[in-house]
Formats: structure tokens, C-alpha cells, sequence
């Protein structure tokens, strides 16, 4: 095999904004949390509702134990919401989403959004940054990515959030 070089890219808020313009509803929560919890496909699609909870006036993952930033929480608000499932990210019939359908549906949104150098596991990687933004802490990160705290991505996060303020 062949190694694949790292990858150090994140995804901007420009384009996230470009894909949500463009995706379907359930996709934009997946995204979005992909984006700002740093779980991997497997754990998003199996989150239920009861996961989010409220606490200190702001919403919380209470299994992860990680404050939700301020551009997931309006998209979480209106998924709680909803009447239908007990999953926050369901497919279009209700019912659970298989990896590979998700990952078609990105591909089409990225492709009508011209987002074309960006790739899912990108994510992970810009959720460490976006983590930070919402005010989680270099050992909640490493604790949520399973990531060590001497990660470069866990550092990088921090010291950028450090950076922005």
C-alpha cells in the first residue's frame, strides 16, 4: 500500500456555509455535527435525542460532556423539536442512516456547493478548532477525539482559539 500523506486542511466557515446552502436538512445536522463534536460517522448517526441536553442557559452532548457551539446549537433546536425519531440524524424514511448513503448525499452537496477540495475526514480535524471556539478545554478535546493532548491537531486547536480572541 501506498502511504496517504497527511492532511492538515479545515474546512472555512465560507464553506461549510456553501454546503449547508445546498444540503438537505438531515444533512446539514450531520455536518454540522461532524463538524463541531469531532465524533466519527458510526457515533453521529447513532446519537438520540436524549443526548442533548440543557444546563448553565446553553445546550449541552451529555454524553460527551461537550458545550455545543453557537452555529450547531440553532440546527440541534429545531431537530429536538421535531416530533418524529428518537435519532438526531435519521435518513430520509425515519429511520437509521447507513454510512454509505451519507456519504453519497456529501459528496453531491460538496459537488453542487464547488466545495471539491475538502474531504469528510476533514472534519475531525476542524472540530478540534471549533471545540476550542465553544469553550471546551485541550483535556475535553483529547478526551472526546481520543486524541493525546500532545496530539498536533489537540495543540493547534487550542493555540489558534488562543490566537482569535
Amino acid at each position: 500500500m501506498l502511504p496517504t500523506p497527511p492532511r492538515t486542511q479545515l474546512w472555512s466557515y465560507a464553506e461549510e456555509d456553501a454546503f449547508l446552502t445546498v444540503a438537505k436538512p438531515r444533512l446539514r445536522l450531520a455536518i454540522m455535527l461532524f463538524i463541531y463534536t469531532a465524533q466519527r460517522p458510526g457515533d453521529v448517526l447513532a446519537m438520540a435525542k436524549i443526548c442533548v441536553t440543557a444546563r448553565d442557559g446553553r445546550l449541552w452532548i451529555a454524553l460527551l460532556e461537550l458545550p455545543v457551539h453557537d452555529r450547531l446549537a440553532p440546527l440541534l433546536c429545531e431537530r429536538l423539536s421535531a416530533p418524529d425519531g428518537l435519532l438526531l440524524v435519521s435518513s430520509p424514511t425515519g429511520r437509521a442512516w447507513v454510512y454509505r448513503n451519507v456519504a453519497r448525499a456529501w459528496d453531491d452537496a460538496a459537488r453542487q456547493a464547488g466545495i471539491l477540495d475538502r474531504q469528510r475526514r476533514d472534519c475531525r480535524r476542524t472540530a478540534v478548532v471549533r471545540l476550542a471556539d465553544a469553550g471546551a478545554t485541550v483535556p475535553m478535546i483529547a478526551a472526546v477525539t481520543g486524541w493525546g493532548i500532545d496530539y498536533p491537531e489537540v495543540a493547534a486547536g487550542a493555540s489558534r482559539h488562543r490566537r482569535q480572541r
